[in-house]
């Protein structure tokens, strides 16, 4: 996980990196903001408290994003990429929940972690009956069908619309397998029954 200010950064240098390339060398960069960064900008309270707008994290399947990285960001470059692990929780249910919510049902309420685990297993009873062939039609079929509907009304539906501004019946759900990777029912589970929170990724 990266901070927005390092990820700002680095969009900066790629986007300079991209003029310089086409030989662009008077142009002015703009931003509608009083400070760059968009939805990877931050903003600081009156106390002094800083909340970024969004997570940031690289994770490119782009070929030419990934070259331009590794020539800013090699043993020979000054400069150094600094990776930092993740370590984020969702206020969810009045509690503080490790992130991803979906591999840390320990952390819930026990109504919700109840009724998760066995949307869960119901989830994969069906694929399983299936033979995993349907394929879903949006991004809200897909989660339904990998754990069932407790945790997208719990956490996922709520989430990804804060996100992204889209409820999840409107968002497509062919790119998301490298995002949310299906879940291990029985890590899951076992992290569930063992009352373990951590970050499998």
């Amino acid at each position: 996980m990266h901070t927005a200010a390092e990820l700002r950064a680095v969009e900066n240098i790629v986007l300079f990196f991209r003029l310089k390339q086409y030989g662009f060398e008077n142009w002015l960069l703009l931003d509608g903001e009083k400070y760059p960064g968009g939805l990877a900008g931050s903003v600081k309270t009156a106390e002094g408290f800083r909340f970024d707008h969004g997570y940031k994290t690289i994770c490119s399947h782009y070929e030419y994003f990934d070259r331009v990285l590794e020539s800013l960001y090699n043993d020979e470059s000054e400069r150094k990429l600094i990776e930092r692990p993740r370590d984020s929780y969702v206020y969810l249910r009045e509690r503080l929940v490790k992130y991803p919510v979906q591999n840390n049902l320990a952390g819930l309420p026990s109504s919700d972690k109840q009724a998760c685990a066995l949307d869960l297993l119901k989830a994969k009873m069906r694929a399983m009956d299936s033979g995993g062939v349907e394929r879903p039609n949006n991004l809200d079929e897909y989660l339904v069908s990998e754990w069932g509907e407790a945790l997208c009304n719990v956490f996922f539906r709520p989430y990804i619309f804060k996100s992204w501004a889209y409820p999840t019946g409107k968002l497509q759900w062919d790119w998301v397998s490298h995002k949310i990777p299906p879940s291990n029912v029985v890590e899951d589970i076992g992290r569930m029954l063992e009352g373990d929170q951590r970050d499998p990724g």
